[in-house]
């Protein structure tokens, strides 16, 4: 009678070790995060209210420096003018402004005013006396003060704009783009776009599905829209 073969137990499988846990523990949770922020702006990021305001502040920066000038001005070539406060500001785009804004002179002075859309500029007649340069020069600075030129509305980017042009254009759209399976092109001082900008019917899939961030600074009225 043939000895029977021992029975063989099933090998038994190594518990994971501490370490092993404890890595398992760590990095899925940080996976976790990680996917939800390839979703979302870097904390701290610039929002386009924050622009908007910005824009706003800035305008009035330069208003301010405009109508400080002026002022001076005034007070030395007129001595013992009272110069009025400066009124409350109404931004108006260049289509806007020259009319409104040769209202405004027409109203307080007869030298002729006339306003040219085309140019977005006014052209003002020539005092007879110095009453009347007088009269014109303080009616330029109230008009000014409540309707500054588009110019002054205008100007370069803060450095929060800066900041989310390039959250925009390096960060969020070549983001966009690959999600949606465009081909973008390297470099931060690219196009985006580049890719599929020699197709036209790519170019308009990838500007339907993401849209160029850019486009939304124009959209911000003159000043911030304050």
């Amino acid at each position: 009678m043939r000895p029977r073969a021992p029975r063989r137990r099933p090998a038994r499988r190594a518990a994971p070790s501490r370490r092993a846990v404890l890595l398992t523990a760590v990095l899925v949770p940080a996976a976790i995060l990680l996917a939800g922020c390839s979703t979302e702006a870097a904390p701290g990021a610039p929002a386009l209210d924050d622009v908007a305001r910005e824009r706003a502040e800035r305008a009035e920066e330069r208003l301010a420096v405009l109508l400080d000038s002026h002022a001076g001005y005034l007070r030395d070539r007129w001595p013992g003018i009272a110069v009025p406060e400066a009124g409350t500001p109404e931004w108006l785009d260049a289509s806007a402004w020259p009319s409104a804004y040769a209202a405004c002179l027409s109203v307080r002075t007869a030298v002729p005013v006339v306003p040219d859309g085309a140019t977005g500029s006014v052209t003002l007649g020539r005092p007879t006396s110095d009453a009347e340069t007088r009269t014109l020069e303080l009616a330029i600075f109230v008009c000014e003060s409540i309707l500054p030129p588009p110019s002054i509305g205008s100007g370069p980017p803060g450095p929060l704009e800066l900041e989310w042009r390039r959250q925009a254009i390096e960060v969020e759209l070549p983001r966009c783009l690959l999600g949606h399976g465009v081909p973008i092109a390297g470099g931060s001082e690219g196009d985006p776009y580049a890719r599929v900008r020699t197709d036209p019917a790519a170019l308009a899939r990838a500007e339907a599905l993401c849209p160029d961030p850019l486009a939304s600074l124009a959209r911000i009225p003159p000043a911030g829209g304050q």
